[in-house]
C-alpha cells in the first residue's frame, strides 16, 4: 500500500563507544598551563572531557534499576520496603563506575525517553539556569 510505514526494530547499544582510550587523553592542567597570561573568558573545554551523553540521558539510567521499587511496593515489612528503597538510591552511584568525566549540559527542551523490559521513563529539560528536569516514569 502507498503510505504504509514500517516500523524497523532499533538496536539497544550494550556500552558507551568511545573514541580514544581514556587514558591518553590530554590533561586539563596542560590545557591551563597553555592559557596563562591569555584571555580566560574565551576558553574552552575540550569535547573529549565530557561522556559521550546528556545529563538527562543519565538521570534516565537510574531506572535499571525500578525492580527493586516495585518488590518494595508488594512487600509488607516496612524494614525491607525500607531496604529495598535504599538499595534502589544507592545503586544509582553504580551508575558512575570508572566514568570520571561529566555529561553533557542539556539544552532547553531536550528529552529523552527510555523504555525498558517493564518500565517507561520519560524526561524534558524544561529550565537552563538554573537546571531542572521534569521527568515521568512509568512501571
Amino acid at each position: 500500500m502507498a503510505g504504509e510505514v514500517k516500523l524497523v526494530p532499533h538496536k539497544t547499544r550494550s556500552q558507551l563507544p568511545h573514541t580514544n582510550d581514556p587514558s591518553k587523553r590530554q590533561g586539563i592542567w596542560t590545557i591551563l598551563k597553555d592559557l596563562v597570561g591569555k584571555d580566560m573568558t574565551r576558553f574552552c573545554v575540550p569535547v573529549y572531557f565530557n561522556e559521550p551523553l546528556s545529563m538527562v540521558q543519565k538521570v534516565a539510567e537510574s531506572f535499571e534499576y525500578e525492580h527493586l521499587l516495585n518488590v518494595a511496593g508488594e512487600t509488607d515489612d516496612p524494614v525491607e520496603r525500607l531496604a529495598l528503597i535504599a538499595a534502589f538510591g544507592v545503586a544509582q552511584y553504580k551508575q558512575s563506575d570508572k566514568r570520571m568525566w561529566k555529561p553533557f549540559n542539556p539544552i532547553l527542551g531536550e528529552t529523552y525517553e527510555l523504555v525498558g523490559q517493564d518500565y517507561k521513563y520519560f524526561a524534558e529539560q524544561v529550565s537552563h539556569h538554573p537546571p531542572i528536569t521534569a521527568s515521568y516514569a512509568e512501571s
